[in-house]
C-alpha cells in the first residue's frame, strides 16, 4: 500500500465512513501525493489526452467564433485561458486568428 492510500485509511480508521467527495478529495490533492500534485505529462507520454493536447483544431474552431463575434462588437478583447495546462489552447486560437483573420 502506498503512502496516500496508508493516509486515507488511517482517516477511515479514526473517523469512520468517509464520503466519496474527501475520499476524491485526497486522492487527487493531498499534498506531494495526490494525482495533481504528481502527475504533470498531459497528450501522449501521459495519463490523458484533452482535446487541445492532440492538436490545433480545437483552437482553430474556436478562432473562427472569436473572430466572428470580434467582428460584430467591432472592438477589441482581451482573451484568457482560465487553468490552463500550458497555454496551448491560447497560442493555437492566437496563431489561426493571425493567420485566417490578420485584421481581427
Amino acid at each position: 500500500m502506498n503512502k496516500l492510500a496508508q493516509l486515507i485509511h488511517e482517516e477511515i480508521r479514526r473517523k469512520g465512513v468517509i464520503s466519496f467527495e474527501r475520499f476524491m478529495e485526497r486522492a487527487q490533492y493531498e499534498p506531494k501525493l495526490g494525482y495533481y500534485e504528481t502527475q504533470r505529462d498531459v497528450g501522449k507520454n501521459g495519463d490523458f489526452f484533452t482535446s487541445v493536447s492532440v492538436g490545433a483544431l480545437f483552437g482553430e474552431l474556436l478562432a473562427f467564433q472569436f473572430a466572428q463575434w470580434l467582428e460584430s462588437i467591432g472592438g477589441s478583447v482581451q482573451l484568457i485561458e482560465a487553468g490552463a495546462h500550458d497555454g496551448q489552447l491560447s497560442c493555437d486560437v492566437l496563431n489561426a486568428l493571425e493567420r485566417w483573420h490578420p485584421n481581427t
